[in-house]
């Protein structure tokens, strides 16, 4: 027999619906336990907010459901509206009326439309994450049947309410939501909060755990005991058919059966991505993927199973149910369950009592919301803290930068231990990610902007690790290397030397000056600094050039840096802005100064100063911004430090996409700064316009002069290449380079200031035209040839007459030219109209003289007086070894070294000979060269360009000639230059 208290606990015990059954009863009761926990959820939202945005939140689902222009976000008469089953309170009535007097409320307003099926509050609101400061991410669920142009107009009013909601102080998200589509498994591409591509049942999981009603159907899921989830389908239909629900009053986003491992790895780089920004609440969420990873892959118990429970349990403590410490709890008990967790669990601890915003070490407000700081409070009994250890984290504001800096490498080393655990998880379970390959694009590249390490770059603190960085004593040193003869720079805070000045660790140390500058700058050190100590070793580093240096960096960009947008990662990174820092803490005349020669020359070019031709650009710390907000520092020290430069920027500017990059260069150093700065912006302007300007060509070249080397710059599959030449001499062969089209040369504006003639040589190249150049001297001629790709060819020749040589040469083009036109259309008939087709231009180059500038006088053209006029033809072609072989033609007479071998030129010059009067030695001219095919498909596109014939036209000259010409009168073989 049972005793009276048996019996009294037993009548004070209330009944226990059978949640097994399908009954009214059942039903009524479950509506009941999610409704009191939503008041409950929603009470504690108003509670944290102001009462400007209290009345905001309360007037959002009246904005859904009337459509008037007299109210914010209005678009057109036929934007969707009106929210089912929705009918405003006496006070949402009464807030709309205050805020716009013009508008009165009725019932049937929103007339027959319910294009909106109902509202939801998602993630944080109601929890012990969620704060003043929060955003609000906001549900609205629509008809599944809206036309592309009415969800475009759902979305403008969305947008115009978000606006709006601003001047409340309250930042809201819309995300327009098809439930039918939802729960069918469509997935959306990446925006917001939420990547609908990356995730489907985590998402779920997430609402049903965490969403607060706030208007329209309610979750038929709610409806579905714990142990018919399994019969999720056919218990919903049962529902209806019983009439124990009407269609009308839920929504039926689905269910979670399984949690397929394909969503894990997308979910983990989703969650690295969030975690960029907030690192605490992504922390947990990459530790809750671990958790459930454990779980079994079917019937998975996650966290909306365990909220149904507890409601179906009749356990409606809220604080019980806050969906953050329903996620802790779960974090905790998979931690404690593995070996050596216990960092990751004091790691977890902290992420959740940051998340919450709510510092214990300090007094508590008036705010209704005590209940936030009394869970927390319980907790810290729970994990034994100190107040020390509360009042630490309390003061992350004010923390140093070697606190932060600890925290971010705990943080980092967390989320990649995470990322590799879950990664390595999904491929052993032979998960693979469902993500949008669009989707893992743009993730991938955010990741690899925050955490991929690069010579360089500079590192910059989450401000949600630590908001204020600014420091009182932050010193910079220059320090020796372990590298014997290099020196490092060091950034130091709050730094006492000892007596044996030994250094401790720095904060950040890098080669050159600048970059330590630039990371202080860029993670908040130097904020309140006007001026920084420096202590230098081997540096001509002084105040005033520190001081300059600070000032460009926060006028060029300005700390903090800002977030790039989710669209800067659907391209891929392209420079967006450069400044380049020229002899930072070097003197480059110093050597020069010690001499006087900056006293006396009158060269002033920085890149060929003084007599010596010195070079003053000594070194260049060039900064590059990102469309993706990446920061990177290179230093160039070395004796080609701006060439180096070049290549490097013209490289990268070759393979972005996208319009270029603002270039600025200042130098402060104690000489010739200004001229210095000035000249190397000039030039890189200058080729920046020449190789990506409007007018730029894939082939143009471009010839600058540094010190004595000349550097003949050019893109060769997409990489830029400064080919040195240290005199003119040198310079020749690389002029003579075959191209495959005319390639524009341009001169840098002093490249060719002690070559005056070379210069209008090389400035006369016209497309698809011939210049011949010459310059007779008594005894020998030289001549330079431009050909139509503007490839130079050079040479020097006794002097027997200009006009018996241009002629000859003329002669010799226009034979060229019908080579090319046939190689190009084997069809092509010789006539007459086809040799004037290429235009052939003759100048003699006159050297400055009294003050008078060089200059080019055309060659009128003169008489038809060559020395020999008959015609001889030569055939190239190669033998099976490769070698070359020629057959001769005089005339009508054949000459082949097939026949003739190695006298096949004695016997040419023999015969040759015996066609002139008295045996004159004056040379012979080849009149036509035929290569054969097996030649030609060795050149660039298989075509022969002139330079070629007149290549093969010098050699085979100088063979024939050997017997012709006696040895004192034969061809000179040395590069020259007009004037030598």
């Amino acid at each position: 027999m049972a005793t009276n208290t048996e019996t009294e606990s037993a009548v004070d015990r209330p009944i226990q619906p059978d949640f097994n059954r399908l009954t009214a009863q059942t039903v009524q009761a479950a509506r009941e336990r999610f409704q009191e926990v939503q008041v409950g959820r929603m009470e504690r939202v108003r509670q944290i907010l102001q009462p400007q945005q209290q009345t905001c939140l309360s007037m959002l689902p009246m904005l859904f459901h009337v459509h008037s222009n007299k109210l914010p976000g209005f678009v057109n008469d036929s934007t969707p509206h009106g929210i089912l089953g929705y009918v405003p309170s006496e006070n949402t009535v009464r807030l709309t009326h205050q805020y716009s007097r013009q508008f009165q409320f009725s019932q049937g307003m929103a007339g027959h439309r319910r294009d909106i099926v109902s509202v939801f509050l998602m993630g944080s609101p109601g929890s012990i994450a969620h704060n003043v400061r929060s955003d609000l991410d906001i549900w609205v669920c629509h008809r599944p049947d809206l036309t592309p142009e009415q969800l475009a107009d759902l979305r403008a009013k969305a947008d115009l309410i978000e606006r709006w909601a601003l001047g409340f102080n309250l930042e809201v998200h819309f995300f327009l939501m098809n439930a039918k589509r939802f729960s069918g498994g469509e997935r959306e591409t990446l925006t917001g909060e939420y990547c609908g591509s990356t995730q489907h049942y985590l998402l779920l999981d997430e609402f049903y755990r965490s969403g607060v009603h706030l208007a329209g159907a309610i979750p038929v899921w709610w409806f579905v005991p714990p142990s018919l989830e399994q019969q999720y389908d056919s218990t919903v239909e049962r529902l209806f058919d019983e009439s124990l629900l009407r269609p009308d009053e839920v929504v039926d986003f689905g269910k979670i059966d399984r949690m397929p491992m394909e969503e894990f790895l997308g979910a983990a780089m989703w969650q690295l991505y969030k975690g960029i920004d907030s690192p605490w609440k992504s922390l947990l969420k990459l530790l809750l993927l671990e958790a459930y990873a454990a779980e079994p892959r079917q019937n998975p118990n996650m966290l909306c199973h365990t909220f149904k429970n507890k409601v179906y349990d009749n356990a409606l403590e809220l604080n019980e149910l806050d969906p953050y410490i329903l996620m802790f709890r779960r974090i905790e008990a998979f931690l404690l369950r593995k070996q050596d967790q216990r960092s990751r669990l004091e790691l977890a601890r902290q992420c959740l009592y940051r998340k919450s915003g709510v510092a214990l070490s300090r007094p508590a407000s008036r705010s209704r919301a005590t209940w936030r700081r009394d869970i927390l409070e319980k907790l810290i009994l729970e994990w034994a803290w100190s107040k020390s250890d509360i009042q630490v984290l309390d003061e992350r504001e004010s923390w140093g930068i070697k606190p932060a800096l600890k925290a971010r490498n705990e943080i980092m080393r967390e989320f990649t231990q995470s990322y590799r655990t879950l990664t390595r998880f999904a491929q052993t379970q032979g998960g693979h990610s469902i993500m949008s390959q669009a989707d893992m694009r743009v993730l991938a590249r955010k990741l690899h902007t925050s955490f991929e390490r690069k010579p360089g770059k500079i590192d910059i603190l989450n401000e949600q690790i630590a908001p204020n960085q600014t420091q009182e004593k932050v010193t910079l040193h220059q320090l020796p290397s372990k590298e014997r003869g290099q020196f490092l720079w060091a950034a130091y805070v709050d730094l006492v030397l000892a007596s044996e000045q030994k250094y401790p660790p720095p904060l950040k140390h890098a080669r050159g000056f600048l970059e330590v500058l630039l990371w202080c700058h860029l993670n908040g050190l130097l904020s309140g600094h006007l001026h920084v100590p420096v202590y230098s070793l081997r540096s001509n580093l002084s105040d005033f050039e520190v001081k300059e240096l600070m000032s460009s960096l926060k006028h060029w960009q300005p700390y903090p840096l800002p977030s790039p947008s989710t669209n800067a990662f659907q391209a891929p990174a392209r420079i967006e802005k450069i400044m380049v820092f020229v002899n930072v803490g070097v003197d480059p005349m110093a050597k020069l100064s010690k001499r006087g020669l900056q006293k006396i020359s009158s060269r002033v070019d920085s890149l060929d100063y003084s007599a010596l031709g010195e070079n003053l650009v000594r070194t260049l710390d060039v900064v590059s911004v990102s469309s993706w907000q990446e920061v990177i520092c290179t230093r160039y020290d070395s004796q080609d430090a701006l060439v180096q430069f070049l290549q490097a920027l013209f490289s990268q500017l070759r393979r972005q996409k996208g319009p270029l990059p603002d270039v600025d260069v200042v130098s402060y150093c104690a000489s010739r700064a200004a001229a210095t700065m000035k000249r190397v912006k000039e030039l890189v302007h200058d080729m920046m316009r020449v190789f990506f300007g409007p007018e730029a060509k894939e082939s143009t070249r471009y010839l600058i002069r540094i010190e004595q080397t000349f550097y003949l710059c050019q893109f060769h599959q997409d990489r830029f290449y400064a080919q040195p030449a240290p005199t003119v001499r040198h310079l020749y062969p690389l002029l003579a380079q075959e191209q495959p089209e005319f390639s524009p040369l341009v001169l840098d504006a002093n490249a060719m200031l002690r070559h005056s003639g070379l210069k209008l040589i090389l400035e006369a190249a016209k497309d698809g035209q011939i210049v011949v150049c010459y310059q007779a001297e008594k005894t020998h001629l030289s001549y330079w040839i431009l050909d139509e790709n503007a490839t130079l060819f050079q040479a020097r020749v006794v002097n027997h007459g200009v006009n018996n040589l241009l002629n000859h040469l003329y002669r010799f083009l226009r034979t060229v030219e019908l080579r090319q036109l046939a190689q190009d259309d084997p069809t092509v008939e010789v006539e007459l109209d086809l040799l004037a087709r290429r235009r052939i231009n003759f100048y003699e180059v006159r050297l400055s003289h009294n003050d008078k500038p060089a200059y080019l006088r055309p060659w009128p053209g003169g008489e038809d007086d060559e020395l020999d006029a008959r015609i001889l033809q030569v055939l190239v072609h190669l033998d099976a070894k490769g070698k070359a072989q020629y057959t001769l033609y005089l005339q009508d007479e054949e000459f082949s070294s097939l026949v003739l071998g190695p006298e096949l030129f004695a016997a040419v010059a023999e015969h040759i000979l015996s066609f002139r009067r008295g045996g004159e030695r004056y040379p012979a001219y080849i009149t036509d060269v035929q290569l054969s095919d097996d030649i030609k498909a060795r050149f660039p596109d298989g075509r022969a360009q002139t330079y070629h014939y007149l290549l093969y036209k010098q050699r085979i000259e100088a063979l024939l000639n050997r017997y012709i010409v006696p040895k004192d009168d034969q061809n000179p073989t040395d590069d020259t230059e007009p004037g030598h």
